[in-house]
Order: structure tokens, then sequence, then C-alpha cells
């Protein structure tokens, strides 16, 4: 079984944007988990474990959904968690453009890869970037002031022109990312 999720890829240079920013917080936030910046996406849809035969399918799927799909630019925004800052458990960064283009698309994907049996998503779509997961009960909101200097961290809007589907290994030293396939948008 092949552990997989649907997302949008950020370019290098946004990557490294976000190193930085994990560089400057790290001293403030030792105890919290920080994605390694490679493997910084917006999943669309988390897919779970699926079988290798299922690939093709899955793929021929997301294909058909995308075939009409325009491209869109995004921005990122600021420096946000869930639950909240006072009960965090991950640490993102948001989308400071119309998110309508990709909760549309996130939307889309879940309806479409409903009849492989994937729960219909339940909660509310928020496009972010997960940037840290904190697995210890530590409240962020004294800290607030340093998130604030992170607003409109990406003024260059991203062009997305394709998703892909990643596989997901977890290591002793954390996820490995693979993508298996890469689909553009408008192609039929």
């Amino acid at each position: 079984m092949i552990r997989s999720f649907i997302a949008i890829d950020v370019p290098k240079e946004i990557k490294n944007k976000i190193a930085k920013i994990q560089m400057e917080l790290q001293p403030i936030l030792p105890k919290v988990s920080w994605v390694n910046p490679p493997n910084i996406h917006l999943t669309l849809k988390f897919l779970g474990d699926i079988a290798s035969n299922q690939i093709p399918s899955i793929t021929g799927t997301i294909r058909h959904t995308v075939q009409n799909q325009v491209p869109f630019n995004m921005k990122l925004s600021s420096i946000s968690a869930f639950k909240n800052f006072s009960y965090p458990t991950i640490l993102w960064i948001g989308i400071s453009t119309d998110p309508t283009p990709i909760v549309k698309l996130a939307k889309n994907l879940n309806l479409s890869l409903n009849c492989f049996g994937f729960p219909q998503e339940s909660r509310k779509f928020i496009p972010h970037l997960t940037i840290a997961r904190i697995r210890n009960n530590i409240s962020l909101t004294k800290f607030s002031s340093h998130f604030d200097a992170y607003k409109n961290i990406n003024h260059t809007p991203i062009s997305v022109k394709q998703i892909s589907l990643i596989k997901s290994k977890t290591t002793s030293k954390g996820a490995i990312y693979k993508k298996l396939q890469t689909i553009q948008f408008g192609i039929r």
C-alpha cells in the first residue's frame, strides 16, 4: 500500500523563504517539529493508503477533474495555527489571494474521488502550507508579536498550473515525499 495525497507544489524560492522563517522562529519555538522545507506543499486531498494498481485510475480521475481547470495565482499571507494559538497542533501559512479557485479545486477532487471509496472531507477546507507540527501542549499566544513580523510573506504571485499525486513514506528521520504523477490543468 502507498500512503498518498494530492497537492499543489510551491516553487523552490518560496520553500527557501519559508526555511528562513523556520530558522528565525526555531530559537523561540524549540519544541516544535518543523516540516522539512522541500516537503512543503498545499494539500488538496489526503487519500491515505492506496494500492499501486489504483494509481492509473486515480490519475485518470484527477486528469478528468482538472481538464477544465483554469490556471490561477496565489500569494502567501501570514502565519496561523490549527486549532488556534492557545492550543496549537499545526503552524501554517495561509493564502492571501481569493481562495475560491483552490477551494473549488479541492471540492471537485473530493467529489470525483469519492467513487474510489475515499471519504468526503467534512471539515471546511482552509488552503494552507503546513510549516510545523506541535505535539506537546504549548500555547503560542505569547509569541504572537513574532508572528506579526511575517504578514504577507510572499508578494510575488505563485502560478498554479498543475497538481501532483504524491507518495508519502514515514521514516525515523521524517517524511519522504515522491511525486508519482503530475497533472497539468486544461489537458484532456
